[in-house]
């Protein structure tokens, strides 16, 4: 009697382990499901590239991704490899997301600033603040600024506005002054460069002149 009981409560034991492993495996397949949904369903929505909108997905995920990667969660290879498409695909999402958290955050600046925007579209962005410091333009580099300058105003200078073109005058000026300062340390060779550079903004800004400037040195010169 003693046996049968014994046989009976180990049956029983084994029934209940297996249901317990069961559920354990239902739980964690249930789980690799959801990460796998959860990425797939944020990757087809229309992004908003703000940093609220990605502290959200951020910690929609990270309160799934938890419950499939701790070292006592046993993966079958199956579950691993969608585990694995998961996180890809989220790292691949989560690039796209702080490139165009950073291009708003730019834009936004620029609105709010737009004399230091086309600086920083001219030189490199933080390269000329407004304490007007020049001392990032060198006798090794100069010839590159002058040619970057002046090819973005050949490039935009059609849709500059007349503070714009103020603005574009204005540093002309000074990148011309900053020139001057470092000339004994220029090469011979990168001065005609500059000369010639010179010509061909002289007529870039010709062409290129709001109708109001053109009007207005009209004036002038009656």
């Amino acid at each position: 009697m003693k046996k049968i009981s014994m046989i009976m409560a180990t049956g029983l034991f084994v029934i209940a382990f297996n249901a317990c492993n069961d559920n354990e495996k239902d739980t964690v397949k249930a789980n690799v499901n959801d990460l796998s949904q959860y990425v797939d369903s944020v990757d087809n929505l229309q992004p908003v590239y703000t940093d609220g909108q990605w502290a959200m997905i951020d910690n929609g995920y990270q309160s799934r991704v938890i419950k499939v990667d701790p070292p006592t969660i046993t993966l079958d290879e199956v579950e691993k490899a969608t585990v694995q498409k998961s996180k890809e695909k989220y790292a691949a999402m989560k690039a796209k997301y702080e490139t165009g958290i950073k291009e708003a955050n730019a834009a936004k600046a620029a609105a709010q600033n737009p004399a230091q925007h086309l600086r920083d579209d001219l030189f490199g962005t933080g390269k000329l603040g407004a304490d007007n410091q020049w001392n990032f333009v060198t006798a090794a580099n100069v010839v590159s600024v002058y040619q970057d300058f002046v090819e973005k105003v050949r490039v935009k200078g059609d849709n500059y506005s007349d503070e714009e073109w103020s603005e574009v005058r204005s540093l002309w000026k000074s990148l011309n002054a900053r020139k001057e300062e470092i000339e004994n340390d220029i090469p011979g060779k990168d001065k005609v460069k500059i000369a010639g550079i010179k010509v061909a903004y002289a007529a870039i800004k010709s062409v290129n002149r709001p109708v109001s400037k053109i009007n207005e040195e009209i004036k002038e010169n009656k």
